[in-house]
């Protein structure tokens, strides 16, 4: 479960730089190769001085397409994706689709704030579009995955809307205005209705061995 950076960057969109880099994860790929990463992440944190037995957020990965949101002065300004991790494509005129992106955020509000997490097409959607493009006599979307970034990389926002696509935010960017470290985790925020993963299937364990592994 390394921290590596995405793919190439479509030149279909203007680039965006990410001022604080979006990381992606590696897999983990059998119980040892978890163990491993365990290790490796006790032993970091020692190297700095973290002497306490490490706790782990354990959730769902939603299987979408990794996204930042920037507000400045508390207005929606950019949404881009990872890219390659340090530039990314500027897609805002179609995440502004997306009704639970609101265009102001109210409040005491950072200067600068940039909220990452992934958006995605929930299975009830894609079965539905699926649906309808049986109908027409069209051609089946193969995964929910590949057609959320397809309807985020269109050419015209109108199309995107009608997609139901689904935001779950987890984490913090670049954020001017409040002492909070690029990288923190947020409150996650469910998109819509059912696009949020049961409670249950979020704990919060202390030590990998602790569940079995």
């Amino acid at each position: 479960m390394r921290l590596g950076v995405g793919g190439a960057v479509s030149t279909a969109f203007a680039e965006v730089e990410h001022l604080v880099p979006m990381m992606s994860l590696d897999n983990a790929m059998d119980l040892d190769e978890l163990r491993e990463w365990g290790e490796r992440t006790t032993r970091r944190l020692a190297s700095v001085g973290f002497e306490q037995a490490v706790t782990y957020v354990c959730e769902l990965k939603i299987d979408g397409l990794a996204m930042s949101l920037r507000y400045v002065e508390g207005r929606f300004a950019v949404a881009a994706t990872r890219g390659n991790g340090r530039v990314g494509e500027d897609i805002t005129p179609n995440v502004a689709t997306l009704a639970q992106v609101p265009d102001r955020l109210t409040g005491d509000v950072p200067d600068v704030l940039e909220i990452r997490g992934e958006i995605y097409l929930p299975i009830a959607e894609w079965h539905a579009l699926n649906e309808e493009q049986e109908r027409q006599g069209l051609a089946r979307y193969v995964n929910p995955r590949n057609t959320a970034a397809g309807s985020l990389r269109q050419k015209d926002p109108a199309i995107t809307a009608t997609r139901n696509l689904a935001l779950w935010t987890y984490q913090l960017g670049q954020v001017q205005g409040v002492d909070v470290k690029p990288g923190g985790g947020v409150r996650p925020h469910p998109a819509k209705r059912e696009s949020r993963p049961p409670q249950r299937d979020r704990q919060l364990v202390r030590g990998l061995l602790s569940q079995g592994a």
